[in-house]
């Protein structure tokens, strides 16, 4: 534990997280960081040798400051940090129970995802990034939106993807086209679903449940980086995998 303690103790100082970042950029001499920290050549000094000295950073022959590997992991982690301390009121009124541990301790893949507010506004959101769907889609959920479950429908007749998630007793408000056998192989079921997940080839948004173990659409989380789109992902294929094969139901026909 004391070593934990000593790691955050040096990265608690805004001046010692400054002087990484710019190493995580480029190799620095001591006059170079000074002037781009605007700060003083003994204050400088005295936060890069602490660095030094505890292995965050390494200084060559030309005297040059870089990151050693340690720093590096370091700097990696840290949007991690940042990510649940912005979001610190959203981890505290909300359940995250059903997300793996190992998926858990990635949630800092998420740090370039934004959160959307209000409800209709997360309606707005989902209705949007399913009309951007140009290859697949996928949707877990405790129900679906007619006005989705159009938008969908549309979409499959294009040749888009389709797969879903939703309760063992659920029938879609869809009816397919020529990618109905392709939905049937791909439509599975949870006896219990607390988390939202709609999830394309370009976007993602996720609502997780509150402390009262409701579905939050009030306030979703949503992200269209490389990171995040594979953090849903992997949330998707969890969920997939612990799920069962849905019984093909008779989908109702949409006037």
């Amino acid at each position: 534990m004391e070593e934990i303690e000593n790691f955050f103790t040096e990265l608690s100082n805004e001046s010692r997280i400054n002087i990484l970042f710019l190493l995580y950029q480029e190799k620095l001499n001591l006059t170079q960081i000074s002037l781009k920290l605007s700060q003083s050549l003994p204050e400088v000094s005295r936060n890069l040798s602490r660095l030094n000295n505890k292995e965050f950073i390494r200084k060559d022959s030309n005297g040059y400051y870089h990151l050693s590997n340690f720093g590096l992991a370091t700097i990696c982690l840290l949007p991690g940090f940042a990510f649940l301390i912005t979001n610190k009121d959203y981890f505290l009124q909300h359940s995250f129970v059903s997300i793996p541990r190992e998926l858990f301790c990635r949630i800092g893949e998420l740090a370039n995802s934004s959160r959307v507010t209000g409800f209709l506004r997360v309606i707005d959101l989902i209705e949007s990034c399913l009309l951007k769907a140009e290859k697949k889609i996928f949707m877990m959920g405790e129900q679906i939106l007619l006005k989705n479950a159009q938008q969908i429908e549309e979409k499959t007749n294009l040749g888009v993807e389709f797969s879903s998630l939703f309760p063992e007793d659920y029938v879609l408000p869809i009816k397919f086209g020529h990618s109905a056998i392709n939905h049937i192989n791909n439509s599975r079921y949870l006896n219990e679903i607390k988390t939202f997940i709609m999830l394309t080839e370009k976007e993602a948004v996720i609502a997780f449940p509150d402390n009262s173990n409701r579905i939050d659409y009030n306030d979703a989380i949503y992200g269209k980086d490389r990171l995040s789109l594979k953090w849903c992902e992997d949330l998707a294929n969890y969920f997939l995998k612990v799920s069962e094969k849905q019984i093909p139901p008779k989908p109702y026909t949409l006037s």
